[in-house]
């Protein structure tokens, strides 16, 4: 197989915004239902987090949540998930967990009463925090709990997927999965992830090379494949020519994900 020596200034970020961090969760136990069960080609979870929580997390005032983190624990390479969509919604603050039936229990959500904050594919590359930094901007009022609704689409599934650390927080999650998309009633779940909020305002921490390596090889339709070095980046410019790198290839408005495979190799 010919391989190609690739010389590749990579990933300047575009969006000159830092991110600011704030932890609900410490246990470091793992579980794999929720946000979702990768083993299942459908599903969905909700997820709820307190104002208390949330301030306790030193977040303690309005303003925007511009992306969430989860950490999976399993050494992932590659992991893949298409067609994920999350929403965001306020509820208040006398619903601290889910009980009995419906969207206060175990039910599946109206979707339409969330703000869906992402909609695309989602890249795990590592044992580590794995970032999603939304699309559309969750606006959180200080005075309410958050509910998080994950809908799993992809409609395939892998033998290999996330395990995520988990905090004990009695019936604060449901999730529910299946062969095709389902809606009807989950089950009530406390073993809940650990999760990072995420607010924009500094410039994020520069991107992670995974492959090729610096100055090394690629082969023919070769993946080019990167991670966010955290703060939050919403998109990448990629440059790449056989010079010195100074050609844009993809601009931050098309490439938002972490790989990116060229067209024309030689």
């Amino acid at each position: 197989m010919k391989k190609v020596l690739l010389s590749l200034a990579i990933l300047s970020m575009c969006i000159f915004t830092f991110a600011a961090e704030y932890t609900i969760g410490t246990g470091t136990s793992t579980e794999y239902y929720v946000p979702f069960y990768g083993y299942y080609e459908y599903g969905w979870s909700k997820i709820i987090y307190t104002k208390a929580e949330i301030n306790a997390a030193g977040l303690n005032q309005e303003g925007n949540i511009n992306g969430i983190a989860f950490y999976v624990n399993n050494a992932l390479t590659g992991y893949n998930m298409t067609n994920q969509k999350v929403y965001v919604r306020s509820i208040p603050t006398d619903r601290t967990s889910y009980s009995g039936t419906g969207e206060t229990g175990n039910g599946y959500p109206n979707n339409a009463n969330f703000t869906k904050v992402y909609e695309g594919s989602i890249s795990y590359t590592g044992q580590k925090w794995e970032e999603l930094t939304f699309t559309t901007p969750f606006y959180w009022d200080n005075n309410s709990n958050i509910e998080i609704l994950w809908e799993n689409r992809y409609g395939s599934y892998y033998s290999t997927y996330p395990y995520f650390r988990y905090t004990s927080a009695s019936n604060t999650c449901v999730y529910k999965y299946a062969t095709s998309f389902p809606t009807g009633a989950g089950t009530i779940y406390s073993n809940r992830p650990n999760i990072k909020l995420i607010i924009v305002n500094e410039p994020p921490n520069p991107a992670v090379l995974v492959y090729p390596i610096n100055n090394g090889y690629a082969f023919l339709n070769d993946t080019l494949v990167w991670q966010s070095g955290g703060g939050g980046p919403t998109g990448y410019d990629v440059y790449l020519d056989t010079f010195d790198g100074s050609t844009l290839v993809k601009d931050h408005t098309q490439q938002t994900t972490t790989t990116y495979t060229p067209d024309n190799l030689q």
